[in-house]
């Protein structure tokens, strides 16, 4: 896929004038300004944003007006945690953004820069590593994550995992791992891994965990107790082992999974020694902090251009940490997301994303680009109150989980976005998941993704759901399954029409648990149902008989796609979405 500048495309896409939308305009330099000033220029920016609790002086009190433009210095990492506390108008939104005060983006950082990194002086320097003489020692000051992540100038550094992954970013790929048998289920109930190589591979390492494959199809990490022999001893209380079926299993933090550079492991609190790229150095290290970057906290009315969200890490357990964008608060709407940069990040599998956008009633998440999203989701939406939210003409590429995921959102529309390399376990590109409700996925161009599109409902037969799926081109890699996925949580209404879809299993995929199913006039690999089909459904006028190979010669950029095959010949462009009005 043919790859264009990352700031100078998303300057563009922002479509934002850098002259204030009205009222005054906050400049904020987190190296330069300083909290005793006005605010005002350039020359008397402030260190932190109104609501930053770190800020102090005049941005500690300030309250925006509707119609204030808060302007960050290009290139300049913001290193705090803002939480808005006013709302713009529809007349005069509030206007966040990184456009206009140098060249490029403004950058919203989730790190913190490491206090020290040499390179190792002996073994002993760097916790017993025998091939110390290649790697760093890094010091830090502790996170709020469990989980420690660092970040170099090329994006994240990959926690130590043996056996090595041939790509470190999908972690969880357990068909990289070792495999244990159903004869070892009783000694892995009981907490006692018995594995000779991985024992060895233990031997001299730091802060050790075992990556555990178990229901329900996630990978859970837990602390190794202690190695005896050939076995690895860990706690097995929070495991729900898979009793059915072989299991899989890596080490993380050993020394054994350090070969390759961008590989680290913890060592002891506040220490970490890694296979440092060329390019990094003390000055361009930091530990992914936690913080959410910017809490919209049911605000109104706001806006947010030309800002870069990187190096966010977020915590398992914990949905509300570690969000580069995010809004948890019932109120909030007609909220405008244009021409932002997201990534890189860490998730930690806390089943949010990197953009948790959710109970937002009017949200315009437009020609933004998502990329680089480690293990979580790219962009949540949903959740009580969401409704009329429209996506489009985004980037989305190479995320670990789902691209752009929706739960409970009543009038969505997806459309216009390219997404790209979704392939992980969970790799779902577009999912459509419980109470959403007239939600239309058109014209999208989704290749090399596990499953493109994913849907079902919450169980409720009497919730009419009416998802419309059309006119898009849906690639599955030849990993991957199908490229319409239903998963049969009695979805209502259910139109499937004129699309491009074809995987490696089967083109769509269907479910006898759902209801008013319409399939027609698609181009696809194959149509299958799991389960008897029900009296009403239509299935007509569809081509099966496409083959994965010929749909993948076709033509995919940033720019659109088109796949010259079946009837429908699809070509598809990245929309150029224009703002809708904010409702009166």
């Amino acid at each position: 896929m043919r790859r264009i500048p990352l700031v100078a495309a998303i300057a563009v896409l922002a479509g934002c004038s850098p002259s204030p939308v009205g009222g005054t305009t906050w400049h904020v330099d987190y190296a330069g300004g300083r909290d005793s000033a006005d605010g005002r220029t350039p020359a008397t920016a402030w260190k932190h944003a109104p609501g930053d609790r770190a800020a102090t002086g005049s941005p500690a009190g300030a309250r925006l007006q509707p119609g204030d433009t808060v302007l960050f210095r290009t290139g300049v990492p913001y290193r705090g945690a803002i939480r808005l506390n006013a709302s713009g108008t529809a007349e005069k939104p509030i206007l966040y953004t990184g456009l206009g005060w140098g060249e490029g983006l403004g950058v919203i950082d989730g790190s913190d820069l490491v206090t020290e990194a040499r390179r190792c002086r002996s073994a002993a320097d760097c916790g017993g590593a025998s091939r110390w003489q290649a790697l760093t020692r890094v010091e830090y000051a502790a996170p709020t994550t469990q989980r420690v992540i660092l970040f170099g100038a090329r994006g994240a550094y990959w926690p130590s995992q043996y056996p090595i992954l041939a790509d470190p970013f999908y972690a969880d790929e357990i068909e990289s791992f070792a495999q244990t048998s159903l004869a070892q289920l009783p000694d892995l109930q009981a907490g006692r891994l018995v594995n000779a190589e991985l024992a060895r591979k233990a031997a001299g390492g730091g802060k050790l965990e075992l990556a555990i494959w178990s229901r329900p199809n996630h990978v859970f990490r837990v602390p190794v107790l202690g190695v005896e022999g050939d076995s690895l001893r860990f706690s097995p209380e929070t495991i729900k082992f898979y009793e059915d079926r072989p299991g899989r299993v890596a080490l993380m933090g050993s020394f054994a999974g350090l070969e390759a550079e961008g590989r680290f492991a913890v060592i002891e609190p506040g220490v970490i020694v890694v296979r440092l790229r060329p390019e990094d150095s003390a000055q361009t290290l930091s530990i992914g902090n936690g913080r959410v970057g910017i809490s919209i906290n049911g605000q109104s009315n706001v806006q947010f251009r030309g800002l870069h969200f990187r190096n966010f890490t977020g915590q398992a357990g914990n949905t509300q940490m570690g969000q580069a964008l995010a809004n948890f608060r019932n109120g909030a709407h007609d909220i405008v997301v244009r021409g932002n940069l997201f990534g890189p990040s860490w998730m930690d599998r806390t089943g949010s994303g990197l953009v948790m956008l959710t109970q937002i009633d009017g949200l315009q998440f437009l020609s933004n680009r998502i990329e680089n999203a480690a293990v979580g989701h790219g962009l949540v939406l949903g959740g009580r109150g969401a409704a009329r939210a429209r996506v489009e003409g985004n980037v989305v590429r190479r995320v670990g989980r789902s691209g752009i995921y929706m739960l409970g959102v009543d009038g969505g529309e997806v459309r216009g976005n390219i997404v790209t390399d979704i392939q992980g376990r969970h790799g779902n590109a577009i999912t459509a998941y419980l109470a959403n409700r007239n939600v239309v996925i058109e014209g999208n161009c989704v290749v090399n993704a596990r499953r493109p599109i994913t849907f079902h409902a919450n169980k409720q037969p009497e919730l009419r759901n009416d998802l419309v799926i059309r006119g898009n081109i849906l690639i599955a890699n030849p990993d991957g399954q199908g490229a319409i996925n239903s998963w049969g949580s009695q979805t209502q209404g259910v139109s499937i029409t004129g699309n491009l879809a074809v995987g490696p299993k089967h083109g769509i995929l269907l479910n006898g648990r759902d209801a008013d199913v319409r399939v027609e006039g698609n181009d696809t690999s194959g149509i299958a149902i799991n389960g008897d089909r029900p009296q009403g459904w239509v299935i007509a006028d569809n081509v099966e008989t496409l083959r994965l190979a010929d749909a993948m010669k076709g033509e995919f950029s940033e720019t659109g796609c088109s796949a010259p095959v079946g009837r429908l010949k699809l070509s598809i462009s990245r929309t150029d979405p224009v703002e809708t009005a904010p409702r009166p």
